[in-house]
């Protein structure tokens, strides 16, 4: 298995995402997607809806944590 890479923002995931989306059904490649490179932080599903409510960017979020593990 393969380290996880960290994408944050829309410029390094676009490279990645977009040949995903074009072989195949797009529910597959946004879940193969997530699979590689989500954030590998236990339960983090459960805050999203408190950070969407608030506009709080899960981009931010996601740096903070990518930054906090170095």
């Amino acid at each position: 298995m393969s380290p996880r890479q960290h994408l944050v923002g829309p410029t390094s995931a676009a490279a990645k995402i977009i040949p995903l989306l074009s072989q195949g059904k797009p529910q597959d490649a946004v879940a193969e997607f997530q699979n590689l490179y989500g954030l590998a932080v236990p339960r983090v599903n459960a805050v999203y809806p408190l950070l969407d409510q608030t506009g709080y960017p899960r981009s931010e979020v996601h740096s903070r944590c990518l930054r906090s593990e170095e």
